[in-house]
This record gives C-alpha cells, sequence and structure tokens, in this order.
C-alpha cells in the first residue's frame, strides 16, 4: 500500500504523537468515564478521512470536511456523550471545539479535526469543554465595608483561589471609570486590548463597548473571541425574561 507502514501499538506509537482524556461531562450524569480527548501531533500531518453516506450526520463531520480540504491536520478534539447531530447550531459547536483545541495547543484551529458521538438532536454544551476561568460578572461591597480596603482584601482572596479570572469595566471615560480601572491594575489585573462589545440582555438595554480585563495575564484576540462566545452562548443565551432572541 504505497509507502505505508502499519505498525503495533497505540495512537501515540508514532513519533511525535501525543494524546489525553478526561470527564468532562459531557453528560450531566456522567461523573466517572472519560468522554473528551484530544489527539497532538508536533508537526502538520498529511490527513485524510472516511466519511458516513447518511443523510443524518454529525456537524462534526461538516468541519472535519472542511478543514481536511488541503489534506492537512495537526490535532483531534473527540468527545462522546452527545453526536452533536440534529442542533440548530451544531456547527457552530464544532469549530468552536477546534478553536477551544486550537488555541489551547498553538496551532491553527483550520488544522484541528473534530468527532462527536452519542445522544442525538440534543445541543452539545460547549461549556465543560472551555478552558478553565472564572468570569466575575459583578463585584460589589455592602456601603457599611467600604473605605476598609475590604473589597482589595476579599478580591484579592479570590484571586489565589480561583486562579485565571475575566470580568468587564466600563470604558475609562469617566473618572469613577478611570478609578476603577486602577483598582483592577493594582491587583494585578490587564487590561486587554481587544474590541468587546457586551450584547443586550434585555430590553430596552442596547448592546454596549466594554472593557475585558483578565488575571493574572493578557489574554489572547483568540481568547477574548471564545470569552465573548461564551458570553453569548451559555451566558445571555436568553433574553427578555427567559425568552430567547
Amino acid at each position: 500500500m504505497g509507502n505505508y507502514r502499519f505498525i503495533e501499538g497505540t495512537v501515540t506509537s508514532p513519533m511525535g504523537f501525543t494524546a489525553a482524556g478526561i470527564c468532562a461531562s459531557i453528560k450531566p450524569s456522567n461523573k466517572t468515564k472519560r468522554d473528551l480527548a484530544l489527539i497532538y501531533c508536533d508537526t502538520p500531518c498529511t490527513a485524510a478521512a472516511v466519511y458516513t453516506k447518511n443523510l443524518v450526520k454529525s456537524s462534526a463531520i461538516e468541519v472535519t470536511k472542511k478543514h481536511l480540504e488541503n489534506g492537512v491536520a495537526q490535532a483531534v478534539i473527540v468527545n462522546s456523550g452527545n453526536a452533536n447531530t440534529c442542533n440548530a447550531n451544531g456547527y457552530d459547536i464544532a469549530n468552536h471545539m477546534c478553536l477551544i483545541a486550537g488555541e489551547t495547543l498553538g496551532v491553527k484551529a483550520e488544522d484541528v479535526i473534530v468527532a462527536s458521538t452519542g445522544v442525538i438532536g440534543q445541543p452539545l454544551p460547549i461549556q465543560p469543554i472551555l478552558p478553565e476561568y472564572v468570569y466575575i460578572e459583578h463585584l460589589a461591597i455592602s456601603p457599611d465595608l467600604r473605605g476598609a480596603n475590604m473589597g482589595s482584601r476579599v478580591l484579592e482572596a479570590f484571586c489565589r483561589k480561583a486562579g485565571r479570572i475575566v470580568l468587564e469595566i466600563d470604558p475609562p471615560e469617566t473618572e469613577i471609570a478611570v478609578r476603577r480601572l486602577r483598582f483592577y491594575e493594582r491587583l494585578g489585573f490587564v487590561r486587554n486590548d481587544y474590541h468587546y462589545v457586551h450584547p443586550s440582555f434585555q430590553r430596552p438595554y442596547e448592546p454596549h463597548q466594554l472593557v475585558l480585563m483578565s488575571y493574572p495575564k493578557a489574554m489572547t484576540d483568540e481568547e477574548c473571541r471564545s470569552f465573548e462566545r461564551f458570553v453569548r452562548d451559555p451566558v445571555l443565551r436568553y433574553s427578555c425574561h427567559g425568552k430567547k432572541e
């Protein structure tokens, strides 16, 4: 068969390949079995795939077909528990999985292919697949405790426990907004130079520009885009008191 040579072993037996699997609880009832895997090669590979002829197929297949048009791949992200099939946003989710894997590995998302297996017709939750970080939606200290550095002490303790943190603040265009920016900078937060527009969460509020701050280091543009999708999907999926926009 041409220049191909078959070898004994596992997916990591070929030189340069590594793999890992974790329990991400793609299906909430699963608390122990590994259901998310990543296969990676330290160099781009010649790649090909065989697809089902079934008219009903996973959105992962559509994304993989697109990414293999040039015959090159460097990583595979695979999940069980949900086939990502017959879903309104399935293609976006499959593409998002490739973006997450690419960001994590430092490779182009177009060089990542994706596979999903499991139940059909249920949305594939992206939250278990997202890189771990804590999103602070709102932080406030009781007026009775202000002036005693309580806000700094609370946030410092939280940072030590939480690790990676992302939050939003108003653009520093007013005195109080500038003071808020300086407050977070003193605690080690970094302002990200990214044009971020927070979507409308409830009528009559309109989308508005905010500043993304992260701890303990700056985010890449890809990480900012990933966070933006996170806010638009699980956080603000429903607006106007539960009605989908």
